[in-house]
């Protein structure tokens, strides 16, 4: 008989939310509770991102974008106005909007450098 470990799921984040108003943000702290809360999240990009697969981008392409906007849904939350995070507008608003801008527009929001290409120093 196997034992597996649940993944943490969103209603795991509250708490996490709550702590993270509390720490100073430039703690080692709320860093590594932050960067939780974000892994915690991403499933969501990649629901969403399915929702806009097959209108001309690239899925891996729409799965970055929405991972970014998780990130900014999780930066921008505000755990003082009292509704959970998955129930207040800013999660699914922020990852519909970066997958939805990055398909009618034709660009991703992020930057892939070209294969052989060098950045720039200095």
């Amino acid at each position: 008989m196997s034992t597996t470990t649940a993944l943490p799921t969103y209603e795991h984040a509250e708490p996490l939310f709550a702590h993270l108003a509390l720490t100073d943000p430039r703690s080692p702290e709320h860093d590594a509770l932050r960067d939780q809360i974000i892994e915690i999240c991403l499933p969501l990009a990649e629901n969403i991102a399915r929702k806009y697969a097959g209108r001309g981008e690239a899925f891996d392409d729409l799965v970055q974008t929405a991972r970014l906007g998780v990130v900014m849904a999780v930066d921008r939350y505000d755990v003082s106005t009292g509704s959970p995070f998955w129930v207040s507008r800013s999660p699914p608003s922020w990852v519909k909007y970066a997958d939805t801008s990055a398909t009618t527009s034709g660009r991703c929001m992020c930057r892939v450098a070209k294969r052989g290409s060098r950045a720039k120093s200095g």
